[in-house]
């Protein structure tokens, strides 16, 4: 119903712009007339297009569904579910060995050091073995014990003389230069760790 009166309009208007047009006699007053005729036209057919387009869609949606079986793999990932897990009941540490775990866990002091000299040769090789022979986990590979410098110095304050590491990115390090040294712990050797100004 609304196409015909859509279209009834539209042929009206056509009609309308051929009156004119011959009224007119002009080529331009023809164009013109024609433009607005075939827009009112192409207005008129766009509208009904979308109303019939409309319509069919509520009807796809209004359509009864189809009673089918469901597919048993949907079926059983709609239904899976977890297994409930028990918690695993473990009995707490006694003190002794939280007063290990908490002796075990300790800081290292950094104190300042003046450096005296270098160790080079079988002295720096000696330090480094003893410090092995006696369970030192913090020395480098022996492969690259080349690379790291072993030096003595006085801890400034203290004038206590001590042996340290000196790792390769520090690269040669004068006398009298100052350090900031970490203070191991038994059976580990010292390790500078900033060179200070």
């Amino acid at each position: 119903m609304v196409i015909i009166t859509q279209l009834s309009k539209s042929i009206l208007l056509i009609m309308l712009a051929s009156l004119l047009s011959a009224c007119l006699g002009g080529t331009i007053a023809q164009q013109i007339a024609r433009t607005i005729a075939t827009s009112t036209a192409d207005k008129i057919v766009a509208n009904a297009i979308e109303e019939q387009e409309r319509k069919d869609l509520i009807v796809k949606q209004n359509a009864p569904l189809q009673d089918t079986v469901p597919d048993k793999y949907w079926a059983a990932f709609v239904t899976s579910g977890f297994n409930t897990i028990q918690p695993i009941a473990m009995p707490l540490p006694n003190n002794s060995e939280e007063k290990q775990a908490i002796a075990i866990i300790q800081s290292s002091p950094l104190v300042r050091v003046e450096l005296f000299n270098l160790l080079i040769g079988r002295e720096k090789n000696k330090v480094l073995e003893s410090a092995r022979a006696l369970g030192a986990t913090d020395l480098p590979e022996q492969s690259q014990w080349s690379q790291w410098q072993v030096a003595t110095g006085m801890i400034e304050g203290n004038k206590k003389l001590i042996t340290f590491l000196i790792p390769p990115e520090f690269g040669k390090i004068p006398s009298g230069a100052k350090a900031m040294v970490e203070i191991a712990t038994l059976g580990e050797l010292n390790v500078m760790r900033y060179a200070s100004n």
